[in-house]
């Protein structure tokens, strides 16, 4: 009956705040967390809300590429 106790506020806050990505979610409601089993409830709790894409292509931003870098000759030996 505590596990429920200390569960049930943070469900309570991921339902009233609004976070916009799985990161903030986790950020904003493990502030003041110090137990694995709250922690991973959390966790759980957050990815019922921002569940993972099947598709890594489809849930990734477009990256561009960056150019190639410049390539320089070597420096000339100095005669001894």
């Amino acid at each position: 009956m505590k596990k429920l106790f200390l569960i049930s506020p943070i469900f309570l806050l991921l339902a009233a705040c609004g976070p916009s990505t799985y990161e903030e979610c986790i950020l904003d409601n493990i502030k003041g967390v110090n137990n694995d089993k709250v922690l991973h409830e959390v966790r759980r709790a957050c990815r019922g809300q921002f569940p993972v894409a099947d598709d890594f292509e489809a849930a990734a931003p477009a990256v561009e590429e960056a150019p190639a870098p410049a390539v320089y000759a070597p420096a000339p030996a100095f005669p001894e």
